[in-house]
């Protein structure tokens, strides 16, 4: 209670005291106005304690980053008096800092409002509490509400388009349809194509090459489609940087973007990381595996637990057709050791490496890149500007509006028939 309205009780006392003790007509009358005020303030202040209530609606409970939600506020007065300023205090933790906003409303009506933010960061948050505070014409007495409904908000990565990264497929060699770029020739040949030093000469096409006279070979049909099993690499010590301009954001927005890929493609595509938590999902095809995978994603913490340490956990877990993708930001050659056991087993990793010189970090990927290549290991090298591109923040820039569709889409426009969401 401020001190005004602590001090107002003494002076009304004081005013019966000094209109019994001294008969100026002056004192009564600036009693009984004090009094009515006082009467006055109580009445309207428990007016309003009963009759504001404050309703939030979403129309979405998820979304991307770079994606805009809308909220409706709806600040209703049912009593008698009208509140002449309400100060709206929005407390959820999706905004960076509480946000405020001063309105009034008329006795027996309503005033309703739109607010729009833009996700920039990935998690679990809230929309709401609310604090609401108003007080009587006077402002003798203020009135603090508070309305403890919220309405949690999973805020995903963001899906960018990737330029081509080739994944080394998995498979056994003789199964399978045609595709490029096969690491292993099957026994069914798809057509010759001229010879590349360093090939097996067991795979020479004499005949073509005597007719053309230059040497040409024999092209294979790939492997089937593989599985793809994405190992993101959540060890704090191999992180740079903080925030959004960290490898850890970049990391897992690469996952979430290789795996929306790999789906697409028709992969079925499974997902391990251990931070905080423990992320393990086998791999799936469905629809339905995207939204998990997005999921388990926003809440990705950095934690404690090594890349070789998983990489040798793995090396048992998966079977010898599984493409595996390891995503990291550890220059270092700690965890080399750990992949031969998994090239023996057959199994084909392949290493997207992001760059930390681009996020503050000193040492240099070259040493690692060539080992990784000595070792047959397909390695990719990501650039810090590979992720940045505008596509990978829709509706960040401020000119496009966008909402996220059931399926993980977002598209621009809201259209008002969508159903609002009251928090609860």
């Amino acid at each position: 209670m401020p001190f005004r309205a602590r001090l107002f009780p003494w002076l009304i006392a004081f005013t019966l005291l000094m209109s019994l003790l001294d008969f100026y007509r002056g004192w009564r009358v600036l009693f009984f106005f004090l009094l009515g005020a006082w009467v006055l303030e109580n009445w309207w202040v428990r007016q309003l304690r009963r009759g504001l209530r404050l309703h939030r609606e979403t129309r979405f409970t998820w979304a991307q980053v770079g994606d805009s939600i809308e909220e409706r506020f709806t600040l209703e007065n049912r009593a008698s008096a009208p509140a002449l300023w309400v100060e709206v205090r929005d407390q959820s933790t999706f905004l960076h800092a509480p946000q405020s906003r001063v309105t009034g409303v008329s006795s027996k009506s309503r005033a309703r409002w739109t607010q729009r933010y833009t996700c920039t960061r990935r998690g679990l948050f809230t929309l709401g509490p609310t604090r609401v505070t108003t007080a009587g014409p006077l402002g003798l007495l203020p009135l603090t509400l508070t309305f403890p409904e919220y309405r949690a908000l999973l805020v995903t990565p963001p899906v960018v388009p990737l330029p081509p990264i080739e994944i080394a497929a998995g498979g056994r060699a003789g199964a399978g349809r045609a595709r490029l770029s096969a690491l292993e020739p099957t026994v069914s040949a798809a057509g010759v194509r001229p010879y590349t030093p360093g090939e097996s000469m067991r795979y020479v096409h004499w005949p073509t090459t005597a007719r053309r006279g230059t040497l040409h070979v024999r092209r294979f049909e790939n492997a089937p489609s593989s599985d793809w099993w994405l190992l993101l690499d959540l060890d704090s010590h191999a992180h740079f940087g903080s925030g959004e301009a960290s490898t850890l954001e970049h990391a897992i927005t690469l996952t979430a973007s290789l795996a929306a890929r790999g789906l697409a493609e028709g992969h079925a595509v499974g997902l391990s990381a251990r931070g905080r938590s423990l992320i393990w999902l086998s791999p799936a095809g469905s629809a339905t595996q995207r939204q998990r995978i997005l999921h388990h994603l926003a809440l990705a913490e950095a934690g404690e637990s090594p890349l070789e340490e998983m990489l040798t956990r793995l090396r048992d877990a998966l079977p010898a057709d599984t493409s595996l993708v390891v995503i990291t930001a550890n220059a270092g050659a700690a965890w080399l050791p750990a992949l031969p056991p998994l090239l023996e087993r057959g199994l084909r990793p392949t290493v997207l490496l992001i760059d930390g010189r681009d996020f503050g970090s000193r040492e240099n990927p070259a040493a690692l890149f060539h080992a990784l290549t000595g070792m047959g290991v397909r390695v990719h090298l990501i650039p810090r500007n590979l992720l940045e591109r505008p596509e990978a923040a829709p509706g960040r820039a401020g000119h496009w509006k966008w909402k996220t569709t059931p399926l993980g889409r977002a598209i621009p426009d809201m259209p008002e028939d969508i159903r609002w969401r009251e928090a609860g």
